[in-house]
């Protein structure tokens, strides 16, 4: 019996590594890079970044390739750790790191705000001992750094290798862009595309004057060609017209929502401040009609008492509400008269009675 379920652990065993790419103890499942590589790439894609900055402090203008020399201050302290690059170091690449921060820090002033709050993210990550969300956000932070840096490098890259091709693909990609709505396009940013776009066109026919008078000689021959030119020309001014006067107007749209947006915000408040004081009107004149319903259920209601000579009340009573009447006196009634009410009657409450 222990044979055959040894057998079996070892078939299930060799079905699992026959698998592939399966490890007999692969562990927890990683939850992003590691400190030490997130302050590693920080590293290596900052230090040219400080080193210009301590060039442009000084007003001195970097050497070319950047690490030919040291920068100015870096033998001022420290004298023992070389300015090397720290890529091509295998070791002591934080000490080389670690001392340009210090150098920046007190050879730029003012040193710049995003340089000053990554310095300090290096810093906070580079002491932290425990794995915690602080620590978290840090190594984002730093990340994030990097990324932003990286795309600027590679635009600068761009911008000085740039060459007639690249910008024609330039100009494509951003035409194609605008077209499908990817490049979020201001009025702003449309009129400044178009000042650069002349200064473009102007320093390209300054360039290729030559071109242009052999070119326009070549048109002056064929009256086509220089129509078919002119309509060009003029369809794209229009066209490049149209689209600014349009990105104008989505702009005066949406500054005309918010706008309506606000104004209905603001008459709802008003028409939920009306219903509330029409409400409180309303429970205020309710309990105005209470009070004097009240005030008179409380009136005492008094009753008109025959007495007789010694002031004593007589057995029969009549009640009376409100002030005393006099009676009504008719010829051979038996009744009193109305002065004889007032003389021989007092007013006695109901409840006394």
């Amino acid at each position: 019996m222990s044979m055959d379920l040894s057998r079996l652990a070892s078939c299930q065993s060799l079905l699992i590594v026959s698998c592939g790419d399966v490890e007999r103890n692969p562990g927890p499942p990683k939850k992003g890079p590691c400190k030490s590589e997130v302050l590693r790439q920080f590293m290596r894609n900052s230090q040219s970044d400080f080193v210009n900055l301590l060039y442009e402090a000084k007003k001195q203008n970097p050497p070319s390739p950047l690490y030919m020399k040291d920068p100015p201050g870096w033998n001022t302290f420290d004298k023992e750790t070389a300015f090397k690059n720290i890529c091509n170091v295998k070791k002591d690449g934080n000490k080389i790191f670690d001392k340009l921060v210090k150098l920046c820090k007190r050879e730029i002033v003012p040193i710049p705000k995003d340089i000053l709050d990554v310095i300090l993210c290096y810093e906070k990550l580079r002491d932290s001992k425990k794995d915690s969300d602080e620590t978290k956000s840090l190594k984002v932070a730093l990340e994030s750094y990097v990324s932003k840096n990286k795309l600027k490098k590679n635009k600068n890259a761009i911008l000085e290798h740039l060459d007639e091709k690249v910008l024609e693909d330039v100009i494509k990609k951003g035409t194609k862009g605008v077209e499908q709505g990817n490049i979020d396009l201001t009025f702003e940013g449309a009129t400044n595309i178009l000042e650069a776009f002349d200064c473009f066109m102007v320093a390209a026919k300054e360039r290729l004057q030559p071109k242009f008078e052999t070119h326009n000689t070549a048109v002056e021959k064929c009256p086509l060609a220089a129509e078919h030119q002119n309509a060009m020309s003029m369809n794209l001014l229009t066209s490049l017209k149209t689209q600014t006067a349009l990105c104008a107007a989505c702009d005066s749209i949406k500054e005309l929502k918010k706008s309506l947006a606000e104004k209905q915000l603001a008459l709802d408040r008003v028409i939920s401040e009306n219903q509330q004081l029409q409400h409180k009107i309303k429970e205020s004149k309710i309990e105005q009609v209470q009070r004097k319903r009240k005030s008179l259920d409380c009136i005492p209601v008094y009753a008109c008492v025959e007495t007789t000579e010694q002031g004593k009340p007589k057995r029969k009573k009549t009640a009376i509400r409100g002030k005393h009447n006099k009676a009504m006196v008719t010829q051979g009634s038996n009744h009193l008269t109305s002065q004889q009410l007032d003389t021989s009657m007092e007013m006695v409450p109901v409840s006394k009675l």
